[in-house]
């Protein structure tokens, strides 16, 4: 393989390494990445001190440029997190933590100001000694990306401007960008943006913020390593179980906060568990849950008897899990109309039913409805999920078929195939960028030598 040509350094709040979307994205990535021309690197802070779940990173040590600006109280919270519950480290990092909050709050430390500038500094540094051909920022959160358009207009080297969610307030039909004469300043900068969502992408035109010529999108990928797709338990074939056995194992992977609701997903169970035959559901959520929806399934007896919470899992964890249940749940708010989450993209590999549970109109719905390989269910609406649990288990093996029917629709999802569109997407803003600075240039020769004199008379050509 011949050495990279290009390099990329990405700002981000979520380096590869660590458990958080954005760097597990690129995680996903890493194997088919390392095999093009272009050489990624990351600026962010450390994984190990940032993420409660963490691990090495495939990608080189050398390509990452992270910091260390970690306030105390944010290290202990971590260090808090990573122990069981109950246990001694777990109330002394508890309690540290307590008592470095007010010592930064009777100092006035600023957490996100110190990690910004941490950030700021590392990217700088790896600027100055690598000389990146591209700098890029995503957000969330916007100052990162901020910080990489002042980082790029600095040392004059394009933008590649990166959204995975939209920077502002959103309902179902409306969105309210916020910081928006900012958020102009570095779209107007950037050579391109990229959204993971085509809904905010066309909210982001809609709104005036960017021109939709300099617009692409792309979508998160689900992995082909092997290892991840080995069943912890032996499954039973749903399609050939009798009716009165019919038992359903719906997996959730990944934490629920209060703006993804579960009201109706819990009435729609109770609904299924009082019908005449009712199928035996058994939920398990691997991952923080609100309280409210904790205390909701403490009170009913039939929601207890279906339900089980734990603990979140380590990412591998997370695939032997969803390898071994009958369907994998989806849970989007009601609100978030544009967002896609990254774990659908992960269920793909292990051809399992989906069961999304959304706003009408969201991105998932219709790569659900045209691939067949699962049903997505009105989140404001007990009845429509119900249908949908019912729908899944009378037709089971029809969705599963579908994963095969639809395979080369579904492999361009996966980690290669995205890796591609990634590296077109850098070759395209790549060239378009040398394009822009030469027209720059020869304007600016233009203004300052003014037009070219006319011909001579008599000289070829004169009329």
């Amino acid at each position: 393989m011949s050495q990279p040509q290009k390099r990329i350094l990405l700002l981000t709040i979520q380096p590869p390494g660590g458990s958080g979307v954005q760097g597990l994205i690129f995680t996903k990535l890493c194997p088919y990445l390392q095999q093009q021309e272009w050489e990624f690197h990351f600026a962010g802070p450390s994984p190990r001190l940032s993420s409660v779940l963490h691990s090495e990173s495939n990608f080189p040590k050398e390509n990452f440029h992270v910091t260390s600006n970690i306030s105390n109280s944010i290290h202990y919270s971590i260090q808090r997190n990573r122990q069981p519950n109950g246990s001694p480290l777990r109330l002394l990092y508890g309690l540290l933590q307590l008592t470095c909050k007010w010592l930064e709050k009777l100092t006035h430390h600023n957490s996100t100001a110190f990690l910004h500038k941490g950030i700021s500094e590392a990217a700088e540094k790896a600027e100055v000694n690598l000389d990146f051909d591209l700098i890029a920022g995503k957000s969330p959160d916007f100052r990162i990306l901020e910080i990489a358009a002042e980082l790029a207009q600095r040392h004059g080297k394009p933008l590649l401007a990166i959204y995975d969610d939209p920077h502002g307030q959103r309902d179902s039909e409306h969105f309210y960008p916020d910081d928006q004469i900012r958020q102009i300043k570095v779209l107007k900068q950037a050579t391109n943006a990229v959204f993971m969502s085509p809904k905010t992408l066309e909210r982001y035109v809609e709104s005036g913020l960017i021109e939709k010529e300099k617009c692409l999108t792309i979508t998160d990928s689900y992995p082909l390593d092997p290892e991840l797709y080995v069943t912890q338990h032996p499954q039973a074939d749903l399609s050939v179980r009798s009716e009165a056995q019919n038992q359903l194992t719906i997996a959730h992977l990944g934490n629920i906060p209060e703006w993804r609701p579960m009201d109706s997903l819990l009435e729609a169970m109770i609904m299924i568990r009082e019908t005449s035959n009712p199928i035996r559901i058994q939920l398990t959520i691997y991952g923080y849950l609100y309280k409210r929806a904790r205390q909701m399934i403490g009170d009913n007896r039939l929601l207890s008897s279906q339900l089980r919470i734990h603990p979140a899992v380590s990412y591998a964890a997370s695939h032997a899990i969803a390898e071994s249940a009958d369907i994998l749940l989806v849970v989007i708010g009601e609100r978030h109309v544009d967002n896609q989450p990254s774990k659908f993209f992960d269920y793909l590999g292990h051809k399992k039913p989906i069961l999304a549970v959304g706003p009408p109109g969201n991105p998932i719905q219709s790569i659900i409805e045209n691939l067949g390989i699962g049903v997505f269910c009105d989140v404001r609406h007990p009845q429509s999920i119900q249908e949908g649990i019912l729908k899944l288990s009378a037709n089971y093996s029809e969705f599963t078929q579908s994963y095969l029917d639809h395979e080369m629709a579904i492999m361009d999802y996966s980690a290669p195939s995205v890796a591609k569109r990634w590296i077109a997407i850098l070759d395209s803003a790549y060239t378009k960028s040398q394009m822009e600075s030469t027209n720059r240039r020869l304007s600016q020769q233009a203004a300052h030598y003014g037009p070219p004199p006319p011909p001579n008379p008599g000289t070829r050509g004169w009329p």
